[in-house]
């Protein structure tokens, strides 16, 4: 799986039935987090340049509980884009808190 190092600056998106909840961007770790977030399932997405998009859905939300997820956001190989892209994989670990 090649050499997982966490992504700074990843743009992260929580989605909620097709809706924009919230939105954050990944620290120097690769970590973010949502606060007070309503109960239910949501979709994040991750993305950053020179990277593949990564992509969770229906994460399960509830009350006074932290849910925690990897996702993995590859780079791009040098045969799936153009131009001069390092082609190691590369991997952010995130938590994905809610409180209320």
């Amino acid at each position: 799986m090649g050499n997982l190092l966490p992504v700074d600056g990843a743009i992260i998106v929580l989605m909620r039935n097709n809706k924009l909840i919230d939105r954050t961007i990944t620290d120097e770790d690769g970590q973010f987090i949502f606060r007070y977030t309503d109960t239910g399932q949501y979709d994040i997405t991750a993305s950053k340049e020179g990277f593949i998009t990564g992509i969770i859905t229906r994460i399960p939300v509830t009350p006074n509980h932290i849910t925690r997820n990897d996702l993995y956001l590859p780079k791009y190989h040098k045969e799936q884009m153009p131009g001069d892209v390092v082609s190691e994989p590369y991997s952010y670990n995130r938590k994905f808190m809610r409180e209320h």
